[in-house]
């Protein structure tokens, strides 16, 4: 069991360096080719990346382990729904800000975008 964590904290230390990689990446796409479409399943794959970043996120577990099995069960799908939630939440609050805006607005706004993408990438490469 103490291979496998450091092997865990192993993957998990790689996977942090390639979010920032991938951060920074596509903060520069961003800035060069502000319209470029997004591939399919690239949304999926950015977040299963993350997801295997870090292990601190391991630890909205550790009440789960003080349940019964349905308790636990319940908790995670409610913890699922609730981060869900929150980023559609975030996604839905920019969506709205820039409806009925100009082709401008939504040109700044994807900057904005880029500079914080590569802002956080080389932060998240740096600290």
């Amino acid at each position: 069991a103490g291979n496998a964590l450091g092997e865990l904290e192993t993957l998990s230390a790689y996977a942090e360096l390639f979010v920032g990689v991938v951060l920074v990446v596509l903060g520069l796409r961003a800035l060069r080719r502000p319209h470029a479409s997004p591939r399919r399943g690239g949304a999926f794959a950015i977040g299963m990346l993350h997801g295997a970043a870090g292990a601190h996120h391991l630890l909205v577990l550790l009440p789960a382990l003080w349940l019964e099995p349905l308790g636990t069960a319940l908790y995670l799908a409610a913890y699922v729904v609730a981060a869900t939630a929150a980023m559609a939440l975030a996604g839905a609050l920019v969506s709205r800000g820039l409806r009925g805006r100009s082709e401008r607005a939504h040109r700044i706004a994807h900057r904005i975008a880029g500079f914080g993408a590569v802002a956080v990438g080389v932060g998240w490469l740096v600290f």
